[in-house]
């Protein structure tokens, strides 16, 4: 650090303010064998010197009994401004009591008088000027250039230094604003600058105040770690208001998860771990959602089969097909399927795909389990003479399983989930598009939670809507009535009764499914059941 501080520096100036001249000849003698130095005889000559210099001083010798302005109101008065207070003070005095007085008021060090040892005063400038400078790049270094907040980098390192102070409980917090990437976009880098800014001041002022800290990690994600409190549902309603009357931040939507009262035993990672985590799991119209016991032992169980999933073989993944159901005048009539691949673990049994996929994206397998996926859904489409809609995992890799398969639009519903185009770099986007051209049928699904913008979804084409199954009641209905005004088709999944069905038919959703009409199926079930219509 040193030597990079030295290599990018020329020869400082240091300023000498003493009213004796044997004083400033003196130390000038001293001094000048390692640094540029000029000298003031008063107060107010020091502070014409200090306010009209073009290259800042690198240090400023101070007696402080002096005619005209004393050191003790130069010393005040540098103290005081935002500039100036950057610059470090030796105070000389031959007083103990002033000495005490002037490192209360700011003074970085004191060199008693008379000088005697000038090894001893250039040593005392050289570390007094070193630590300054060392402050003033890692403060460079440390904060976020567009919130103000400090660097992820220096997030834990100060997390650390409050855990010794804190005697109070304390919370992990991640706010992530969703769509960044097509925001970004949409808005452009500056108008996005400005909103993450007026964020970055909201969340201190309501969650920082004296007792926490907060960082930007990038790509729309905050990190906040600040004392203990039950009401983040309403804080952040309060800051979604606040930023909806900012034009460049208005409508810009975010969610929080929050790990409570944090076990200061534990890493500090695992904190922010789980408060991502819960951050996932937020459910509109909430804007936060709690890391609970069910989500630790979620995540505990995750990181077991993350595990096992390593020894996967083929032969361990069976796909499955949930039946999908035309509402024709309000009846249900079979048309087709989604298809997803479970896996057949050999103590645990047959998991989901909600439990295996999210794994199978952090192992980065997720193209060989949509190869599987593909390859029966396609045979299951032809048995059964209706598309089946596949999940895409891995976007990258669809269009080329669908080449490799000999897959054609009669066969396969290539389905993107609306998460993947919230933060998409342009790649699902572009995948989407070809696969168009091709003449597939290409759906959505997630819809209303994902973060997509409705400019984008219109933009992409896309054939049909699947409503994020989290979504009941009249938020369902709202997203509907959205869904039919940018796509030819709307689907709802999830549906357990007839009261559902009824509500949905009225509605005028296109597609059901769910267990109330049919769990899910093996391939030759699907056929059955599309046959018995």
């Amino acid at each position: 650090m040193n030597h990079f501080i030295e290599s990018s520096r020329q020869r400082r100036r240091v300023l000498v303010v003493d009213d004796e001249v044997i004083n400033r000849e003196l130390l000038e003698a001293i001094l000048s064998l390692n640094y540029d130095v000029s000298c003031a005889s008063n107060g107010s000559e020091a502070m014409r010197q200090i306010r009209s210099a073009e290259e800042p001083f690198s240090l400023i010798l101070l007696d402080l009994l002096m005619p005209q302005k004393s050191g003790f109101q130069v010393l005040e008065e540098c103290r005081t401004d935002e500039e100036l207070k950057k610059i470090p003070i030796i105070v000389m005095t031959s007083e103990k009591s002033a000495e005490v007085r002037s490192i209360h008021m700011g003074a970085d060090d004191f060199i008693p008088k008379p000088y005697r040892m000038p090894e001893v005063i250039l040593a005392r400038c050289e570390r007094i000027i070193e630590l300054s400078e060392e402050k003033s790049l890692i403060s460079s270094i440390e904060i976020d250039e567009a919130t103000g907040l400090y660097d992820k980098s220096f997030f834990y390192a100060y997390i650390r230094r409050l855990l010794s102070k804190a005697r109070f409980q304390t919370d992990a917090v991640i706010v992530r604003v969703d769509g960044f990437t097509q925001l970004v976009k949409r808005r452009g880098h500056t108008n996005v600058d400005m909103a993450l800014r007026r964020m970055a001041e909201l969340i201190t002022r309501e969650l920082i105040g004296t007792r926490g800290i907060a960082c930007y990690a990038g790509f729309g994600v905050f990190g906040v770690y600040c004392k203990h409190r039950e009401d983040y549902e309403e804080v952040f309603e309060r800051i979604r208001k606040e930023l909806d009357e900012y034009p460049p931040s208005k409508g810009v939507r975010f969610r929080a998860g929050i790990c409570a009262k944090v076990d200061k035993a534990k890493p500090m990672e695992s904190w922010f771990s789980g408060a991502l985590t819960a951050c996932k799991h937020v459910s509109p119209p909430a804007r936060t959602a709690l890391y609970t016991d069910e989500l630790r032992e979620r995540d505990a169980r995750r990181e077991h089969l993350s595990r096992d999933l390593k020894e996967l073989t083929d032969s361990q993944v069976i796909v499955r097909f949930q039946p999908r159901y035309r509402l024709e005048n309000g009846a249900p009539v079979p048309a087709g399927a989604n298809a997803f691949p479970c896996w057949r673990h050999p103590l645990l049994g047959v998991l989901s795909a909600d439990e295996l996929v999210p794994i199978a994206r952090k192992e980065g397998i997720l193209k060989r389990l949509d190869r599987i996926t593909f390859r029966e859904a396609a045979a299951a489409a032809r048995s059964c003479g209706f598309p089946v809609a596949v999940e895409v995992g891995c976007a990258e890799g669809a269009e080329g399983i669908i080449d490799e398969l000999a897959i054609t639009p009669s066969d396969v519903i290539p389905s993107f989930n609306e998460a993947l185009g919230s933060d998409d770099d342009g790649t699902v986007e572009a995948v989407i598009k070809r696969l168009k051209d091709k003449g597939f049928t290409v759906e959505m699904n997630g819809f209303g939670t994902g973060g997509t913008p409705v400019y984008k979804l219109a933009e992409l084409h896309i054939d049909a809507l699947m409503a994020d199954p989290s979504i009941k009641g009249e938020s369902l209905c709202t997203v509907l009535r959205v869904a039919k005004l940018l796509v030819k088709d709307t689907i709802v999944g999830g549906v357990e009764t007839a009261e559902q069905l009824e509500a949905l038919a009225r509605e005028g959703c296109g597609f059901v499914q769910g267990d109330y009409l049919s769990p899910p199926v093996s391939a030759d079930e699907l056929t059955d059941i599309v046959k018995s219509r």
